[in-house]
């Protein structure tokens, strides 16, 4: 609500003013003064956003009284209505810090244009202040500070939201939807994931929460009434309570007062679980099977987000240290990409799912060790020491004893290729090598080396691979130097 004092002393001046006045549902005259000192008095007692003036008027004119609430009250926008069109006037006016300037007699739709936009001014403004204490809120910079008091002592609706999936808010630069009252605002923290709101009237908070979660396809709001005296800790603790809250593939909407309260400690079932990953965490196949367990028993016991986050951390990490040596997973990189994962995923198959994906990669030095594993090494060592020979999948698997079909898997399960393009990878690299080590030599000499059938082979595959052929790329090489 937009609050007005009306200063005028003809009567019938005043009546108009107020009837057009009536014409806003969001604008309340809380006071009418017929001279500019009662204008003053109604100030010091009633919070206002707009004064509306006359000019002459007994004891204070209007060009004092708008230069006198300039000066104690810089937020009220002042409007002259006045009949004197002298250009002094106006310049005085302008000194005074008046914002607008009517001459009478006006017209209805003259007035109701300039209230109009000066009612825009203060809804921007508010939004403004109240986006700026909402953002210090959350960072925790604005201590007991008090909500701001441009909606005098009526309740707000606070509320906080946590968008999960694919779902993203916009940056900084928020356009509101067109649903949303002017009188919302709105702040984003925390990777365009977590949105904070107040709104100083009542609003549906089903729809509302629907227009700012922008088509999330999940996501979990809590949401309260308060004084705009109570300061910002209940919106830090709001926030914090929605996080603990949070579950994968949902849509969860609480009211403050009647937020669960979040168990922090592990089930039976889960801790059964956990204690036999950690025992079995060498064996690929019972740490699949038991991740799978794990998952299922969070579902069914609608584990939070947070809690997933805290304990698959702990867990990955504990495999990345037990695991054997092999594996390219950094410490700094759990720590970022299974809070990711968690956050991010759509349901608890997702984040089952790409969990395995980030474990893999823990595990690959196992699958390395295994049979298989030790065929590949075996025959890549054999293929690197004899690179310059004429290899064929017949005579590899002549050499360790072996069909075709299982070159061909294994090579395929640990190497994602097969032999002949193994050969040929390793080739071109040497190849890459020894032209960048000597000029000397031949190409021809080269691909002899190497086990080609003849130079214009090799030449073609050399282009096949790095685009240019061998004697250009030892010319651009040696450019670049």
């Amino acid at each position: 609500m937009i609050r007005i004092i009306v200063a005028e002393d003809e009567p019938a001046a005043m009546n108009y003013i107020v009837t057009l006045l009536e014409k806003f549902d969001d604008l309340k005259i809380v006071a009418r003064a017929e001279d500019g000192m009662e204008a003053v008095e109604a100030l010091e007692n009633r919070p206002a956003d707009i004064l509306i003036t006359d000019i002459q008027m007994p004891k204070m004119n209007g060009i004092e009284l708008a230069k006198r609430v300039s000066e104690t009250y810089p937020d009220i926008l002042t409007l002259i209505v006045s009949g004197l069109s002298d250009f002094e006037f106006a310049k005085e006016a302008i000194r005074a810090g008046v914002v607008e300037y009517l001459l009478k007699p006006f017209t209805p739709v003259q007035f109701i244009e300039v209230i109009a936009k000066m009612s825009v001014q203060i809804k921007n403004r508010r939004r403004s202040d109240r986006e700026l204490w909402l953002r210090q809120a959350v960072a925790g910079t604005v201590g007991d500070r008090v909500f701001p008091g441009h909606i005098g002592l009526e309740p707000v609706l606070l509320g906080t939201l946590i968008v999960g999936a694919s779902g993203q808010l916009p940056g900084d630069e928020f356009e509101y939807p067109d649903e949303v009252p002017m009188e919302l605002a709105a702040t984003y923290i925390h990777n365009k994931s977590e949105l904070c709101f107040v709104s100083a009237k009542e609003v549906d908070i089903s729809q509302l929460l629907r227009d700012l979660s922008f088509d999330a396809p999940f996501y979990t709001a809590s949401y309260t009434t308060i004084c705009p005296t109570e300061g910002a800790q209940v919106l830090y603790d709001m926030l914090r309570a929605v996080k603990r809250s949070a579950v994968p593939g949902c849509i969860k909407v609480f009211e403050y007062n009647s937020m669960p309260s979040i168990e922090l400690a592990a089930s039976d079932k889960e801790r059964i679980i956990l204690r036999n990953l950690r025992y079995e965490v060498s064996n690929v196949t019972k740490v699949k099977a038991l991740l799978v367990d794990l998952f299922t028993v969070w579902e069914e016991e609608e584990k939070t987000i947070v809690l997933m986050e805290v304990t698959l951390t702990r867990l990955v990490q504990y495999m990345a240290d037990n695991v054997p040596s092999g594996h390219s997973l950094p410490q700094e990189r759990i720590a970022e990409i299974v809070p990711a994962i968690c956050w991010q995923a759509e349901n608890y198959l997702d984040i089952l799912r790409k969990t395995w994906g980030v474990c893999a990669e823990l595990y690959e030095s196992l699958e390395r060790m295994s049979d298989s594993g030790k065929l590949v090494d075996g025959i890549e060592k054999y293929i690197r020491e004899n690179l310059g020979e004429p290899h064929s999948v017949y005579s590899i698997c002549n050499v360790f004893k072996i069909s075709n079909s299982q070159l061909y898997r294994a090579f395929r399960k640990h190497l994602k290729m097969t032999v002949v393009e193994y050969i040929t990878e390793l080739r071109i690299e040497e190849a890459r090598r020894m032209l960048k080590d000597s000029t000397d030599d031949h190409i021809k000499d080269i691909s002899a080396k190497l086990g080609f059938s003849d130079q214009f082979y090799f030449s073609k595959v050399f282009r096949s691979i790095t685009g240019m052929s061998p004697s250009e790329y030892r010319n651009k090489y040696y450019m670049e130097l």
